[in-house]
Formats: structure tokens, C-alpha cells, sequence
């Protein structure tokens, strides 16, 4: 279901109270779209990126990687959230540490 939601910013934007919720859901699945999900829709990302920067610290790599892709969508948001994002290039997971990687080069100015 939230995959199908994830699809449409003006969806994810109408639902995101719901998608908000499942990044701490029992599925790994379900928590990786959730991430994925409100990073697409930069209505939802306004009201809730300081929530999908917490999950950079999630013990689920699936969901930091999610996390990571999702702030590393715009120089602007990399810039803010540069920090938190260089935390992950010494991640446990080559999948995190590469995207955080590819979102930090779209900000030099962002570490």
C-alpha cells in the first residue's frame, strides 16, 4: 500500500500523517518505501525531512539508504542536511556509504 501511495507527490502529500508512520513498521519493505515515499513529494518533504533525517540513524540499512537517496534529491536539501548525510560515509553498509556519496557530490559546498 505504500508503494501504491508512494507513486503521486499530490498523494503522498494528502496521506503523508499515514506514510510518516510506517518507517517503523514490522516489514522491511514497508519501511524502505515509506523513506522513499516522502522523499518524492516536496510537499511532504517540507513538512517532514527533519523525520527522514532521523532514519539516517535507523538499524535498518535498507531504510538509511532510503533516507540518504531521499536527502540527497536536491543540492538545497544536501546543503542542509549535509552533516547528518558525511555521517554515513562511514556506514556498516556499501549501499549507504555509496549514496551519501552521490548526495554529497551534489552539494560540494554541503560538508
Amino acid at each position: 500500500a505504500v508503494r501504491a501511495l508512494g507513486t503521486s507527490p499530490e498523494t503522498i502529500a494528502r496521506h503523508g500523517n499515514a506514510i510518516a508512520t510506517r518507517p517503523e513498521h514490522d516489514d522491511a519493505d514497508v519501511r524502505q518505501a515509506a523513506v522513499k515515499a516522502l522523499g518524492t513529494s516536496p510537499e511532504a518533504f517540507a513538512r517532514r525531512g527533519e523525520a527522514i533525517a532521523t532514519r539516517l540513524e535507523h538499524r535498518d540499512a535498507g531504510v538509511r539508504h532510503a533516507a540518504v537517496r531521499a536527502l540527497g534529491t536536491s543540492p538545497e536539501v544536501v546543503a542542509w542536511h549535509g552533516e547528518a548525510i558525511a555521517t554515513r560515509l562511514e556506514d556498516s553498509d556499501a549501499g549507504v556509504r555509496h549514496a551519501a556519496v552521490d548526495a554529497l557530490g551534489r552539494s560540494p559546498e554541503a560538508v
